[in-house]
């Protein structure tokens, strides 16, 4: 079973990622050994863990001495990647307590649940010193020619790294996996194909995003990558990107590991999406006329 992940979870080799994570988490709703103490259980938790997982998701471990979670994870080899704040009365379909009026004390008092305030006291300190360093280091008026030439480098060497560690990893997992016919699709499609189309799209919906009044691209180069970043005077990034999000159109708002040159630029955060081979010319103009409708405030 360790070498079959699917098989351990009970799914086929075509399974989607969310049937992965239902399946997942059938299991260990149903055999977490926080939860029972059969024996079957625990080597069927133990055979997620042999199977290539490293980490859990206990959504709500509030029912349970923090020791006896220790103990399981420690049982499987694992670490709990994520747990939830108390959900509210989950038989009653409540997921969650924080934005619901007049729950704030409830809300808090789940808080207390965790560690006192005076355990996390020194550490919060030593966060918030860390904070304010940051922030001084990267103030508009500290920054130099070459420190921010220095630190922009630094992050697309990092992010450059990490893209082509993302790329070798999918094509690994593509070929381990058995799903080679996605590898022979690109390559019947050809990179050179796939990147000439995804730059015309680019340049397809450059200038029509730049004719919107209050738009401000930042990033202009002609042999850059088919990404627009842009502002959109008086609106917030994230208020476009949520806007956006609502009409069903993906893209990115924040600052996007860029900081050192956004804040050269005087900006923090620009909204950014991202064109790829899938994409169509037209839903390019459904981006556009969102946009177009946001800065017109009719969004």
């Amino acid at each position: 079973m360790a070498d079959d992940p699917y098989a351990a979870l009970g799914v086929s080799r075509t399974a989607t990622e969310a049937e992965l994570k239902k399946a997942y988490r059938k299991i260990a709703k149903a055999d977490h050994p926080d939860l029972t103490d059969d024996k079957a259980a625990h080597d069927r938790f133990k055979a997620a863990s042999d199977a290539g997982f490293e980490a859990v998701e206990f959504l709500f471990p509030y029912e349970h001495a923090p020791e006896q979670i220790g103990l399981a994870l420690a049982g499987g080899e694992l670490e709990q990647a994520l747990f939830n704040l108390p959900p509210g009365d989950w038989a009653k379909g409540e997921r969650g307590i924080a934005a619901l009026p007049g729950r704030d004390d409830e809300f808090r008092a789940s808080i207390d649940r965790g560690a006192s305030p005076d355990d996390l006291a020194e550490k919060v300190a030593v966060l918030g010193g860390l904070f304010d360093d940051a922030e001084a280091a990267l103030a508009p008026d500290a920054a130099t020619e070459a420190s921010t030439f220095l630190g922009a480098f630094t992050i697309l060497l990092r992010e450059g790294l990490e893209a082509l560690l993302i790329v070798v990893a999918m094509i690994a997992f593509l070929r381990k996996a058995e799903r080679g016919e996605a590898l022979r699709y690109v390559e019947r499609v050809g990179i050179e194909r796939i990147a000439a189309y995804e730059h015309a799209l680019l340049d397809y919906a450059t200038p029509r995003l730049a004719d919107i009044a209050g738009v401000r691209l930042v990033g202009t180069a002609e042999e850059k990558a088919s990404v627009l970043s842009f502002v959109l005077a008086g609106h917030e990034p994230l208020e476009v990107g949520k806007a956006l999000n609502a009409e069903g159109i993906a893209v990115r708002a924040g600052h996007h590991c860029a900081q050192p040159i956004l804040r050269r630029l005087g900006l923090e955060a620009t909204v950014r999406p991202s064109f790829a081979f899938y994409n169509t010319f037209d839903e390019i103009d459904v981006f556009i006329d969102a946009v177009r409708r946001i800065a017109e405030g009719a969004a």
